[in-house]
């Protein structure tokens, strides 16, 4: 009986030995450690939820958090980032800014030993629509001087945009750009649409009805021609007019190229020069054909009249500068008179200071020898009338 209690003794002895023996191998072999793993994404679970309600989480938009495992080596040695579970449970979710535990779900054979964070401070935002316009912003310029930008049509013209009411109450319009410098002709083009507050400044983060719209470019050809001046009417008989002059010659306008090669020249409303009584600027309209238009539609013609006063000049012909005219054939012809003819004119300011010389003459056509007193003639000057001739006659002799 005393063998048998000392066999059973001895037996437990030696399993106890050999359960130390194999704790201190495997210890020794396999030791608990620890490690870290960064940023660990967080899954957002019940995010239906916030539909729901209408409701987007405004931040954090991609949380992450760092956890620290515990277990042995081996079984550490084989944990990758994806097989630790790191949860938020947004059906807790219930006002605008709410923080939410985080919950972390270990590999088998370990355990979280530390978690940067517990939970997660949530802020949430009603979601909204709101339509805005579409605008077209061009860079750069044609490709040629003899073509123009007409006018830009988008389709459509409003999109719709869908987010959190913070960043969509920020939209102020959408924004396309087109690059110009390779359009020759009327263009389509589908171009991408940006989303910009008050200041053109990019707006991200909201959900857009279409990313494209179309736009269409109408390009019209162009051409510089010369301006005719067009007048009616006489000036009163006591008003002097100078001009009207123009204060360009040419205009340039813009349409269908063949329309454009029949054009030589624009007209411009005509003038009534009898309704003038002083000085003025007229802005006069061009007549210009049906789908013609002005490159620059700002552009003025203006028209400038003078009103002037006569202006008097005298010129004193000496009496070897009258010509003599119509000598009667085998005769000779002399001016008797020894003192300068004095020749008066009057017109305009610029009219008369634009006569340099006067001429004058005598007809002797059927006149017999002899010697005559003959009315002394003058040679007409454009924009000057004749106001006297002192003397209007002269001796002549012809023998």
């Amino acid at each position: 009986m005393k063998e048998n209690r000392k066999e059973i003794a001895t037996g437990l002895i030696s399993i106890v030995f050999a359960i130390f023996l194999w704790s201190y191998v495997m210890g020794a072999t396999n030791p608990t450690i620890r490690r870290e793993y960064r940023n660990l994404p967080v899954e957002l679970i019940n995010e239906e939820t916030l539909q729901n309600n209408d409701m987007v989480i405004v931040e954090p938009k991609e949380p992450t958090v760092n956890v620290t495992l515990s277990g042995p080596r081996n079984e550490i040695n084989k944990v990758q980032p994806r097989d630790i579970i790191v949860q938020v449970d947004l059906a807790r979710f219930s006002s605008q800014t709410q923080s939410m535990p985080i919950t972390v779900q270990a590999p088998r054979d370990t355990v979280v030993y530390q978690q940067s964070q517990n939970s997660i401070v949530f802020k949430f935002e009603k979601i909204i629509d709101k339509e805005i316009p579409v605008t077209v912003e061009t860079i750069n310029a044609l490709p040629s001087n003899h073509i123009m930008l007409m006018g830009t049509e988008v389709k459509p013209n409003r999109v719709s945009i869908t987010g959190p009411s913070s960043i969509v109450n920020q939209i102020h319009h959408a924004k396309t750009q087109v690059n110009l410098q390779e359009i020759q002709d009327d263009t389509t083009l589908n171009v991408p649409i940006t989303l910009v507050n008050a200041d053109g400044k990019q707006v991200v983060g909201v959900e857009l009805s279409q990313k494209e719209v179309s736009v269409s470019l109408s390009i019209n050809s162009v051409k510089e021609v010369p301006i005719k001046l067009n007048t009616v009417g006489e000036p009163a008989e006591e008003i002097q007019l100078e001009g009207p002059t123009l204060n360009q010659s040419t205009i340039s306008i813009t349409g269908d190229g063949e329309i454009l090669n029949g054009i030589t020249e624009i007209e411009t409303n005509p003038i009534d020069l009898s309704t003038i009584q002083e000085t003025a600027n007229i802005n006069v309209g061009l007549r210009l054909p049906q789908d013609v238009f002005l490159s620059d539609p700002n552009k003025q013609i203006i028209a400038n009249v003078q009103v002037v006063s006569d202006k008097s000049k005298t010129f004193n012909i000496q009496p070897e500068d009258i010509e003599l005219r119509n000598v009667p054939e085998g005769s000779q012809a002399a001016v008797l008179h020894d003192a300068p003819v004095a020749v008066t004119v009057k017109g305009s300011t610029t009219s008369v200071d634009a006569v340099t010389e006067i001429q004058c003459y005598i007809d002797l056509q059927g006149q017999s020898p002899g010697t005559l007193t003959l009315p002394v003639g003058v040679e007409r000057v454009e924009g000057v009338t004749l106001e006297k001739i002192e003397p209007s006659e002269v001796s002549v002799r012809v023998q």
